[in-house]
């Protein structure tokens, strides 16, 4: 994991934005990358009904093995923000050409979002954009390339796509979202996303499981059903 521009708590904590490479480990983001990509060919229509990407990326919600890495992230985010942190839920996307990510802020359960690359088909560069939550005439796009990160402020900082033209008529981006709430704060309400527990499914070895199972002490207050232990 490398932080861009050697920054860090604080300059999240002051931007309400922070560019991370290496965020995601390479052979986890494969695993998921192929799966949906398969999975976006076999389903005909979008699952989800969704006003920020209306064109037709393929979109899944709360999927286990996405939920793993939202809890599995759970150290790094709190690392980074200086907030003890509870998951919310996961968004799964597959863009292709042609689509592209309306202006928006987020709803409460994406207090502290994270945006992830998991993968893409070639060497281009399809920045997020955010306005400044103070000056939001103030403008910026930030490069997310494979396996690299933009953590953020959901609620505050206004986000969006501009329409993917990558080179080929075939190309496309994969994009997981991880979302959070403050534990100590008034979005502690919406952990879960309201939903009584999340289902999880580890990737990679009984080591990685046991990783999993050393950050559920109570104080964090997790609740989760590992459906497959990989």
């Amino acid at each position: 994991m490398k932080l861009r521009n050697n920054a860090g708590i604080y300059y999240f904590q002051k931007k309400k934005y922070l560019a991370v490479d290496d965020f995601v480990d390479e052979d986890v983001a494969k695993i998921i990358t192929e799966e949906y990509l398969e999975k976006a060919k076999q389903d005909t229509e979008n699952e989800l009904n969704d006003s920020q990407c209306p064109v037709n990326s393929k979109a899944w919600y709360g999927q286990p093995k996405c939920e793993y890495v939202m809890v599995d992230c759970l150290p790094k985010m709190e690392a980074l923000t200086g907030l003890k942190l509870l998951p919310t839920y996961t968004y799964m996307r597959v863009y292709g050409p042609g689509e592209e990510l309306h202006y928006h802020t987020d709803r409460p359960s994406c207090e502290i979002s994270v945006t992830i690359n998991l993968g893409q088909s070639g060497d281009f560069d399809w920045p997020i954009w955010y306005a400044d939550p103070d000056d939001i005439t103030v403008r910026m796009p930030v490069s997310v390339p494979p396996h690299s990160a933009m953590m953020y402020r959901g609620c505050e900082v206004p986000h969006w796509r501009e329409k993917f033209e990558p080179p080929k008529a075939d190309d496309w981006q994969v994009q997981l979202f991880l979302h959070y709430v403050n534990r100590q704060g008034p979005c502690a309400q919406f952990a879960y996303d309201r939903r009584d527990k999340l289902f999880i499914e580890p990737i990679g070895t009984s080591e990685t499981y046991k990783e999993l199972q050393s950050i559920t002490d109570d104080d964090r207050q997790l609740r989760f059903e590992v459906i497959s232990d990989g």
